[in-house]
C-alpha cells in the first residue's frame, strides 16, 4: 500500500529511473511513508487511519481531508492551506533516496549547467539540493501538524439540538462536521453522548438518550477528533550539504 508512485517523482522530484532503480524506490516509498506517518500521528492514530482505509481510499471524511488536504479556518476565522500527505511524503522519500546513492547524482536528474554543457554534480552540491527538497518536505509536515494539532481536541457551537424521535436526538453543528466521526464521545453541558449517525451533507449528527431532554440554542459542544495523537517535530536541515 502507498498513497505515492513511483511516477510521481516529477519536476524538481524528478527520478530518472530503470527497472531496478523503480523497484529500489519502492522501497523507499514504502518504508518512509510508514515511518513518517506514525511520526506525525503517533501508533494508535496510524493504525486507525490504515484500518479506514479500503482499497487504499479513506472511508470517513476527517481521515479523508487528511489523506488529500483542504482549507481549514482557525478560532480567529484565519484560512489555512493544508496539501495532504502526499506532498511531504514525496519529498521526503527524495530525500531518503537520493542521499543514500553515490555521487552519481545525473542517475536522479541533478545536473548543473556549464556553457552548453551540462556537468555532473558534487556530491556537496547534490546534497545541497537533496537539503533544499528536505526542507520543504518539513514545511509541509509542519502544516499537517498545525492542523492535527487544531483537531485534535475541538469545542464548537452547535445551533439547535431537536428530538425527531423519542430518545433519537439530531444536533446541528456550526462547523467542522467533517470531524465528527461515528461512535465519537461528545460532551454537551458536562455530559457525554456517543454518537449514533451523521449526516455531512446536512451538517448534522445524532445520539441516543433519555427522552424528553431540553437543550438551549448556541451552546458548546466538545470532542476529541485525535484524542490518540502523538506527534513527533521534524525540524529543518541547516547542514549546508554536509548530510
Amino acid at each position: 500500500m502507498s498513497f505515492i508512485a513511483t511516477t510521481d517523482f516529477l519536476g524538481d522530484l524528478k527520478i530518472s529511473q530503470n527497472s531496478k532503480e523503480t523497484a529500489d524506490l519502492q522501497y523507499y516509498i514504502d518504508q518512509t511513508q510508514e515511518r513518517v506517518l506514525r511520526n506525525l500521528l503517533g501508533d494508535t492514530e496510524y493504525n486507525l487511519f490504515i484500518a479506514d482505509l479500503v482499497s487504499e481510499v479513506p472511508q470517513t471524511q476527517k481521515w479523508i481531508k487528511f489523506l488529500n488536504g483542504f482549507t481549514w479556518e482557525n478560532d480567529s476565522e484565519y484560512d489555512n492551506n493544508y496539501t495532504g500527505i502526499k506532498q511531504f511524503l514525496r519529498y521526503f522519500t527524495y530525500f531518503e533516496y537520493v542521499r543514500n546513492l553515490n555521487a552519481k547524482a545525473t542517475t536522479v536528474g541533478i545536473q548543473f549547467a556549464n556553457a552548453e554543457n551540462s556537468l555532473q554534480a558534487t556530491q556537496i552540491q547534490a546534497n545541497v539540493v537533496t537539503e533544499q527538497r528536505y526542507n520543504k518536505g518539513v514545511q509541509l509536515y509542519q502544516e499537517a501538524t498545525k492542523m492535527l494539532l487544531y483537531y485534535e481536541k475541538r469545542t464548537e457551537i452547535y445551533t439547535t439540538i431537536t428530538e425527531p424521535t423519542a430518545t433519537n436526538y439530531q444536533v446541528a453543528l456550526s462547523r467542522n462536521i467533517d470531524f465528527i466521526t461515528l461512535s465519537d464521545i461528545v460532551t454537551i453541558n458536562g455530559t457525554e453522548y456517543t454518537v449514533s449517525a451523521v449526516d455531512y451533507v446536512g451538517s448534522t449528527f445524532n445520539f441516543v438518550a433519555l427522552g424528553g431532554l431540553t437543550f438551549a440554542n448556541d451552546g458548546n459542544i466538545s470532542w476529541e477528533p485525535f484524542p490518540k495523537l502523538q506527534n513527533e517535530v521534524y525540524k529543518w536541515s541547516v547542514m549546508d550539504g554536509f548530510l
